[in-house]
């Protein structure tokens, strides 16, 4: 059955779309998987940020347009919709300028050794000829809880962490549990976190309360 897009105001059918079928869909998928990647994940914030304002200043120059389509599709005044999109547009700009702070490494206080905030399956040894083949196959798996990487070059070790897609990357130790320590994993190993003040944060719903 295909997806319709349907005006509430006449009831009309805008637009219809037809469903994908598994091999469409994994294909797309695929194709989204490596573009992060072999493109995206090596980008830097200054290289993202070109793009998300690229992005924030094509919905402005086509605002009209745009809040047309959404008052076709939601039943908005055009005015309301006008405002949608140029919410959107602020919303792309304000990742665009502070994303690089809002996810800026950050440090924990723990009892040994040093330890950062940076936003696996049974052991085995595998050979691989370089970091890049290291990489891509600690990365080809449904799970991603924990990694480590062992080396005598702790810069080194930081970089291939941040490669890796997992939760937590230990460096020089095998994966640990600490009160201090955000656990939680990627993948099928689940979302959110434990322990730390990350965990606790999963069990509060922070109110803003704005004063102007």
């Amino acid at each position: 059955m295909a997806y319709r897009s349907t005006n509430p105001f006449t009831n009309k059918v805008e637009k219809s779309f037809d469903e994908l079928s598994d091999a469409q869909l994994q294909t797309k998928l695929q194709a989204a998987q490596d573009c992060y990647d072999n493109f995206w994940r090596d980008q830097s914030f200054a290289q993202r940020k070109v793009v998300l304002k690229r992005a924030a200043a094509l919905m402005r120059e086509r605002q009209q347009a745009l809040a047309e389509v959404a008052t076709r599709e939601m039943g908005k005044r055009i005015a309301q919709s006008a405002g949608e999109v140029a919410l959107s547009a602020a919303i792309i700009d304000y990742y665009a300028d502070h994303g690089e702070a809002l996810l800026a490494p950050q440090a924990l206080q723990t009892d040994k050794g040093e330890a950062v905030v940076e936003s696996s399956p049974v052991a085995l040894f595998l050979r691989a000829p370089d970091e890049d083949a290291a990489v891509a196959l600690a990365n080809n798996s449904p799970f991603g809880l924990g990694g480590s990487v062992f080396t005598q070059d702790a810069e080194r070790g930081r970089r291939l962490a941040r490669r890796i897609d997992t939760g937590m990357v230990f460096i020089n130790s095998a994966a640990v549990s600490l009160p201090d320590l955000p656990f939680g994993g990627t993948k099928n190993s689940g979302y959110g976190r434990e322990l730390s003040a990350a965990g606790i944060h999963e069990f509060v719903n922070k109110k803003l309360i704005r004063v102007v």
